[in-house]
């Protein structure tokens, strides 16, 4: 970011953050979220938790996912953000606050535990909301110490634990907010349409990572894999950066039994994999897709974050769930947060170790066997 940018954005966190307190009647209640679609998936759930009937809702969300979430939740004012460019443009990044500003809320809901600082922050203070609900600071957040500065007086704080899965996390967040909350699966409805395909019974593969490509594993070994599994179609998926990676892994297979799919809309990606009859990939939100959509999948993981995501948790867990199938490799290093100082060909060691006949072997012992 130029420095021109940081002081632009220092100025408007400041502007808002000392502002007088707005007066006047308030109402109603806003939630951020502005995560990644992995993430999105996993806490979809729990989103009712946060609309009380007759209550107006809005809802800050990474524009990524924005459109899907208004669908799913039409009573919601859902409202595109996207962290980029907010941090990078100062006249998007105004236009935006003067409009959360104008809803004027009673509440403000900060669901996210690794929220991103400046983004939340601004918006907060933008909202100018007389309560908030929000996970503690820990020294996981890069300034802890900036963030109770700028917290307002008014707020609530649910500790972080640091074992908890995403789904748990979500879940006793709900709870807190709106305590004897059930969560309902709305991805178990399959409510996207998928892509056109040449095939009825297909096996979807997520070998790209969203961490980077320092979390994927080679090529080489997805084609060894997906030929000793001889599963009737592989649609291979992922972004258009991912393009390359695709292809190779599909040189290795039939013709006839592979489909590459690069660039889907989220919907038409969700609906895709919802109606697979398996998924295989790495720590992805592919694999997230096909859990909440009750698909068996396989994930080879790595251990920058045991726990945070998976192995999912025997309870806690929404209607229709399938956890995946875990593959992975203990390290001494794992809790890196993926700042990984030991690559093997410019692949985190706990990933680059993993072996197809790992992956057979775990998979020939669970439900995912039923294919092999």
């Amino acid at each position: 970011m130029k420095l021109a940018d940081k002081i632009s954005l220092l100025t408007d966190l400041l502007r808002w953050r000392l502002r007088p307190a707005p007066q006047g009647d308030r109402s109603g209640s806003l939630l951020i979220r502005l995560d990644r679609i992995g993430d999105f998936l996993l806490f979809a759930p729990f989103i009712p938790a946060f609309t009380a009937p007759g209550e107006h809702c809005t809802m800050l969300a990474n524009a990524l996912w924005a459109e899907s979430c208004q669908k799913l939740f039409p009573a919601l004012q859902v409202i595109p953000v996207a962290p980029h460019r907010f941090l990078r443009e100062p006249k998007l990044r105004r236009h935006l606050l003067d409009l959360v500003s104008a809803l004027r809320p009673e509440r403000l809901f900060q669901a996210r535990f690794y929220r991103e600082l400046l983004v939340e922050e601004l918006l907060h203070a933008a909202s100018g909301a007389r309560e908030c609900c929000r996970f503690e600071a820990t020294p996981l957040h890069l300034q802890p110490r900036l963030l109770k500065l700028l917290a307002p007086a008014a707020r609530s704080e649910i500790p972080f634990l640091p074992d908890e899965h995403e789904l748990e996390r979500n879940a006793r967040f709900a709870e807190f907010c709106s305590p004897g909350f059930r969560p309902e699966n709305p991805w178990a409805a399959r409510p996207f349409t998928p892509a056109e395909l040449p095939v009825k019974e297909y096996f979807c593969v997520f070998p790209g990572s969203g961490k980077g490509p320092s979390c994927c594993w080679p090529a080489e070994k997805w084609g060894e894999l997906l030929k000793r599994m001889d599963l009737p179609h592989y649609v291979i998926t992922g972004t258009p950066a991912e393009r390359g990676l695709l292809e190779a892994i599909a040189a290795f297979l039939p013709e006839k039994r592979t489909t590459v799919l690069s660039g889907l809309t989220v919907e038409r990606f969700i609906g895709t994999v919802s109606r697979a009859k398996g998924a295989l990939g790495v720590d992805t939100g592919g694999i997230h897709a096909a859990a909440m959509s009750g698909v068996p999948s396989v994930v080879l993981a790595g251990r920058g974050q045991p726990g945070w995501f998976l192995p999912y948790p025997e309870h806690c867990l929404v209607p229709g769930v399938v956890p995946p199938v875990v593959v992975s490799c203990g390290m001494p290093c794992e809790n890196c947060f993926w700042r990984c100082r030991d690559l093997v060909g410019g692949i985190c060691r706990c990933i680059a170790e993993i072996t197809p006949d790992q992956v057979l072997e775990v998979a020939g012992k669970s439900s995912f066997s039923a294919f092999l």
